[in-house]
């Protein structure tokens, strides 16, 4: 799921100051994620990060993100995550 995302979908973005190392990039990889497995709500994203510390790594976290950045992630990155789905299901 992350080659897909870093490869086929979410282009590079340069870095912006201030930006404690979340990207659009690492934001849809955990969004993508979360949908994948089920997870809509904020609270149970960051919940099930904390208990699968691989995960954080496999995603290109260096921590969990805090709950409010997982929602604002969700309302900014919303049009990405859409287009992230629809070409996953025309490649299925």
């Amino acid at each position: 799921m992350r080659l897909f995302v870093n490869k086929m979908i979410v282009p590079a973005e340069s870095r912006r100051p201030g930006n404690l190392d979340y990207g659009h990039l690492k934001a849809s990889r955990v969004l993508v994620y979360s949908r994948l497995k089920g997870l809509e709500n904020d609270t149970r994203i960051v919940e099930h990060l904390r208990k699968h510390r691989q995960v954080i790594r496999s995603l290109g976290l260096s921590s969990v993100p805090d709950m409010t950045t997982i929602g604002r992630w969700g309302r900014r990155y919303l049009s990405l995550l859409e287009e992230v789905f629809e070409r996953f299901s025309s490649l299925l």
